[in-house]
């Protein structure tokens, strides 16, 4: 699991991946508090949109001019169904969203995008070793987190 992670190339993106993996672990736990879970679905499923945006930067991919107005309006089209009715999210039983929660649930598929694009810099990775390092980062880091928070 250690030997695997010989480079600097490959740390990076381990350590990206793992970071990502806590974050987006942690904004899904925090979001069902304020918004409908069919909510959060929605917005964490706009991920491969942002993955194909970051893989034209990160990995050279090639991306049309179009493809990416496409993505921008799918991304907007959810953002208007997160939106379109705000009676609909403020439930009785769950507090008002604040800026905070609103922001990190946005900024949530572009940590699963970032950790998508780490994953596939470490391609001659075993499998195993991605795994191994968010299950320990799991544990130690958003465990006690959980625990602490209540």
């Amino acid at each position: 699991m250690i030997d695997e992670v010989d480079d600097r190339a490959k740390f990076t993106g381990l350590t990206t991946r793992v970071i990502q993996g806590n974050f987006s672990i942690a904004v899904n736990y925090m979001a069902v508090k304020y918004f409908d879970l069919t909510t959060v679905a929605m917005v964490v499923n706009c991920a491969p949109l942002i993955t194909c945006v970051l893989s034209a930067f990160f990995l050279d991919e090639k991306i049309k001019r179009s493809d990416v107005i496409y993505l921008f309006l799918a991304f907007s089209a959810v953002s208007i169904m997160v939106f379109g009715d705000p009676n609909n999210q403020n439930k009785k039983d769950r507090p008002s969203p604040n800026l905070i929660a609103i922001v990190a649930l946005f900024f949530n598929p572009i940590a699963i995008a970032t950790g998508n694009v780490a994953m596939r810099k470490m391609i001659k990775l075993h499998e195993n070793v991605v795994s191994c390092w968010m299950s320990f980062s799991i544990i130690f880091v958003f465990v006690p987190l959980v625990l602490i928070s209540g």
